[in-house]
């Protein structure tokens, strides 16, 4: 979530408008599922991620799952530029 995003929302707000409590968007933002470091606010895409995971809940998946997902997808595009530099490198 480092990417430059649109701030425009409180915490107060987002709860507003995605009918969660405070307390459960500042555990999703310390998971790092919403919000980013650099940022106090949030923006129109967290209500989005927040649909997300209410909808994923509902299906039976924790925020854990989901950040470990995030992680090991993180981890294989790491993996797939590491690969296709060597590739370059050795095309040179």
């Amino acid at each position: 979530m480092s990417q430059q995003r649109s701030v425009g929302l409180s915490l107060e707000e987002l709860a507003r408008c995605t009918e969660e409590t405070p307390e459960q968007l500042l555990r999703w933002r310390s998971l790092r599922l919403i919000g980013a470091e650099d940022q106090e606010g949030f923006g129109p895409e967290d209500v989005e991620y927040v649909r997300l995971i209410q909808l994923s809940f509902r299906r039976g998946i924790r925020a854990e799952t989901i950040v470990r997902a995030e992680a090991m997808e993180a981890s294989a595009v790491n993996a797939r530029s590491t690969s296709a530099l060597n590739r370059q490198g050795k095309e040179v």
